[in-house]
């Protein structure tokens, strides 16, 4: 299945079809073996244009087209076909998507704005110099109930309806709360800022766990089991000093979400379960230094950032395969640096 948001608000869910066709076989070994015979140089491969369609999307119904090349002595795979399952909408922008393993929930980061004409009062809850709380920005939607509503009515899905709150006592903290002093400053007002809750990153992690950060700092990883879904330890939320650029997952001897912030600071929040806590709350930081034929005096921001375990292929007399826990930064001006996360 695939899913697809949109920054309109809506969203699409796609079910892809692969099936091989021997029919289509033949021909091309037809085409090759008169090709052949026509012209001294044989044409041992050629190009098949593969197209992905997507019908009844949402917007920008177009065709995806990729050419890829295809050995004429293999069984080729027919045409690639996608399938609508639902259609669903929200009235704000998709920012963000992922999907539990082991359930049928979506989890959708959105952007939240301060409403229009909202005056916020002296002394009322809005007028602390703060952001919207992350908690409104993520949706977390069950999609079986949203494919049964589309199966029913046939008609875009109100997402909202669909929604599914966050068992008692896991419900995602807000990061503000931690300075109270800053309460009825009135800075918002002042500088005529607009409040914003964006929720723009997520992944989903080894045990069916899925992790977010949001635009305040805010980091939390999301487990989802019989009693509902939501921050089932405390320590799997933290609330870092800017926004996460990135995010990924590793395991060693226990689970740890890798974040990664502008400057290319990386941290290491080991992951907690409810019946398994980590034997360790401590938080690794790892700083990434700079080269020093570089000028120091450019101060560099990371772009893009992912991390996981590759399988690093050694040579040699006896070549061999090993697991390396991986960060990849992406620099501005096509630069990409890869380092290895050492947690001995």
């Amino acid at each position: 299945h695939l899913v697809v948001g949109y920054c309109s608000g809506h969203l699409a869910s796609y079910q892809i079809f692969t099936t091989s066709c021997e029919t289509e076989m033949k021909r091309r070994h037809s085409e090759a073996k008169s090709q052949e015979h026509a012209s001294s140089t044989p044409h041992k491969r050629s190009a098949s244009a593969v197209s992905v369609s997507f019908p009844g999307e949402v917007e920008n119904a177009a065709n995806r087209t990729s050419l890829e090349e295809v050995d004429n002595d293999r069984e080729t795979m027919g045409p690639i076909s996608a399938k609508i399952v639902w259609r669903g909408s929200l009235p704000v922008p998709v920012r963000a998507l992922s999907t539990s393993r082991r359930s049928t929930l979506l989890f959708i980061g959105t952007e939240q704005l301060q409403r229009n004409g909202s005056k916020m009062t002296s002394g009322s809850l809005a007028a602390t110099c703060h952001s919207l709380s992350p908690a409104i920005s993520l949706e977390v939607v069950d999609a079986f109930l949203v494919k049964k509503m589309w199966d029913k009515t046939g008609a875009v899905v109100d997402l909202t309806c669909c929604s599914i709150w966050p068992a008692a006592g896991k419900e995602m903290k807000d990061g503000w709360t931690r300075n109270p002093d800053c309460a009825g400053s009135g800075l918002y007002d002042k500088l005529d800022l607009i409040r914003t809750s964006i929720t723009d990153r997520m992944c989903s992690c080894f045990e069916g766990e899925t992790a977010i950060a949001c635009h305040d700092g805010t980091v939390g990883v999301f487990h989802n089991d019989s009693k509902g879904w939501g921050i089932c330890h405390p320590d799997n939320q933290v609330l870092l000093f800017e926004r996460c650029i990135g995010l990924g997952v590793i395991k060693d001897m226990e689970e740890y979400l890798v974040c990664c912030l502008g400057g290319g600071t990386i941290y290491l929040l080991p992951i907690s379960t409810a019946s398994e806590p980590a034997k360790s709350s401590e938080i690794l930081r790892l700083a990434i230094p700079i080269e020093s034929d570089e000028d120091t005096s450019t101060i560099r921001f990371v772009q893009c950032f992912a991390a996981g375990t590759s399988h690093v292929a050694s040579m040699g007399v006896n070549p061999s395969c090993e697991k390396k826990h991986i960060a990849l930064l992406g620099w501005a001006g096509g630069v990409v640096d890869v380092h290895e996360i050492c947690l001995a």
